[in-house]
């Protein structure tokens, strides 16, 4: 589906499955003479199941991922995670925009990662949710009462469309599970590009640092232009660069990974951030430098509280291109203070390490 049109689509489709919902059950409350504050009852059922529909989703995943061989790294609903640290799980908190959950798992180590077994993990979320939404569905068919068969119906959509939505082949705001599913299925090559995703994010799990994973991660070669996940690829070159203070080369991966267009909705941002931090770092024209902060700076402000490496580019702003060492210190300490929070330590100590050559670099007195 064509990244421009997807999301009118997946609006559309959002929109048909919520007014169908709402006029079949308006016309089944009208029917009845079922009073007004049924209909009240129901809405807050609906909200409130909102979250227990994502946690069967994603313990759809786990489930079968862990079934089939798989081993758990994180479980995330909303902002909070569960993340295992070297066997030890840890509580965190983190999000993803566009996203209510997410569950991470790692692959077995293998030579042959095109043959690993990917559709249970992918379609276990949509999978449970379709046997929650017609558990729920059946004892409202008969005569149980309103106070126990409004919830159960409000469960049942709930589920209902946490299957469409995520079964339907979308690529926005993130590729649905359906959506992967179709992809992996055509291609070895993108299913060995996700096999290295995950096993990268194992790594960072364990402490290594972006380019420490360098010589753990098998040589796949070069993605062809169909490839719908090669973008991953170039991903991982991006923040193993960063890892080593070649910013200059990380800025032009940035720039291809901008024109992929493959690449998902959700990354571009967070691309478009590195892009400006690489640019503050290589002392690039200021009015572009200024222009591109200005392009992004919501995006940046909402997104510091919880991503270290917004962080990051917000101590590069303030130290390298505002000169101003007193808010450069506090991002600084802001990003120290994420050791607890951060999902991977890998990803915190090459963070820490980056912003600390920086202000090695720059001012030296930044930090007390």
């Amino acid at each position: 589906m064509n990244k421009n049109t997807s999301p009118l689509v997946f609006a559309v489709v959002s929109m048909i499955i919520g007014g169908a919902g709402g006029f079949f059950l308006s016309k089944y409350l009208a029917e009845n003479g079922i009073p007004f504050r049924f209909i009240l009852y129901f809405l807050l059922c609906f909200a409130v199941l909102h979250f227990p529909a994502i946690v069967i989703h994603e313990f759809g995943h786990m489930i079968m991922g862990m079934i089939t061989g798989y081993k758990f790294l994180s479980f995330r609903v909303g902002s909070l995670v569960i993340a295992n640290e070297n066997g030890r799980l840890m509580l965190k908190k983190y999000t993803v925009p566009g996203t209510g959950g997410q569950c991470l798992l790692i692959p077995p180590e293998t030579n042959t990662p095109e043959k690993l077994p990917f559709l249970l993990y992918h379609l276990g979320g949509v999978l449970l949710n379709l046997i929650f939404a017609a558990a729920s569905a059946m004892p409202c068919l008969h005569d149980i009462g309103l106070g126990l068969k409004i919830p159960l119906a409000a469960f049942a959509l709930q589920n209902s469309l946490k299957f469409l939505l995520n079964i339907l082949p979308f690529s926005y705001p993130v590729s649905t599970d359906g959506r992967n599913a179709l992809i992996l299925q055509k291609s070895k090559f993108d299913r060995k590009a996700l096999y290295i995703q995950l096993r990268y994010t194992g790594l960072l799990a364990q402490g290594l640092t972006p380019s420490q994973t360098a010589s753990m991660l098998p040589d796949i070669g070069e993605p062809d232009k169909n490839s719908s996940f090669g973008y991953i690829l170039n991903m991982i070159k991006l923040y193993q660069l960063l890892d080593n203070f070649r910013f200059s080369e990380a800025e032009t991966i940035c720039s291809q990974l901008l024109n992929d267009p493959h690449i998902q909705q959700i990354y571009l941002r967070n691309i478009k951030c590195e892009l400006l931090f690489c640019k503050i770092v290589c002392g690039c024209e200021k009015t572009e430098i200024q222009q591109l902060y200005n392009d992004l700076k919501d995006y940046i402000l909402s997104s510091e509280k919880y991503s270290i490496s917004i962080k990051r580019l917000l101590f590069a702003y303030h130290c390298i291109f505002r000169n101003d060492i007193s808010k450069a210190e506090v991002y600084f300490k802001s990003a120290e203070n994420m050791k607890d929070s951060c999902p991977y330590s890998g990803e915190y100590h090459s963070e820490m390490n980056i912003i600390s050559h920086l202000f090695n670099k720059n001012y030296n007195n930044i930090a007390k």
